[in-house]
């Protein structure tokens, strides 16, 4: 293992070199439950996030999801390089079976995964969702993700235009923003 350990997890010497992660008392239990409770579909993020405060671990809901969506907790390791540069080609990251004992079983971890996903497409395009008529209606057709709305005064005037999620968040998409007067004129009649 290379680097930090994740969160259920603690850094041991190998004797041949090296490092290798093993199971941390007190929190691979945690994650193991994080992992069987959202599976079960009744749990959300906030609700696990309360659930490790109770047992003295502060993390916010982005790091629950984080763990969710982490492979190593089935596992595997990530080999490559991640990269998250809007100017810079895509890394390739790799996740081969590691030898470190897996937190969660393949089954359960797809679940959550499956969850995940779910939940990503309900959701709508933030808290501005109900002033837009087409919000979490419209998919891009290169990447799949939600299209959100977003207004602005252009010469005095309100114009609304809709942006792929993709290009938005996570820059990987370079599907290009629709007017609302479009999509009315190709929907409404």
């Amino acid at each position: 293992w290379n680097g930090k350990p994740v969160f259920g997890y603690s850094l041991a010497k190998h004797e041949s070199g090296g490092t290798y992660l093993v199971p941390k008392e007190g929190e691979a239990e945690l994650v193991t439950e994080l992992f069987a409770s959202y599976a079960t579909g009744n749990v959300s993020l906030a609700a696990l996030q309360r659930h490790l405060a109770a047992a003295g671990v502060v993390k916010n809901r982005t790091v629950v999801w984080y763990i969710l969506r982490n492979r190593t907790y089935v596992g595997e390791v990530p080999h490559g390089i991640k990269s998250t540069s809007k100017f810079m080609p895509q890394a390739k990251l790799d996740w081969t079976p590691g030898k470190h004992e897996p937190l969660t079983d393949p089954e359960t971890f797809e679940r959550v995964q499956h969850r995940l996903r779910v939940n990503a497409q309900m959701q709508r395009s933030g808290p501005d969702h109900r002033r837009y008529l087409f919000s979490g209606l419209i998919l891009c057709g290169s990447c799949g993700r939600r299209y959100t709305a977003k207004a602005s005064k252009v010469k005095g005037e309100v114009v609304v235009q809709y942006r792929c999620n993709g290009r938005i968040s996570a820059g990987d998409c370079k599907a290009s923003f629709i007017h609302e007067s479009r999509v009315r004129a190709a929907v409404i009649p």
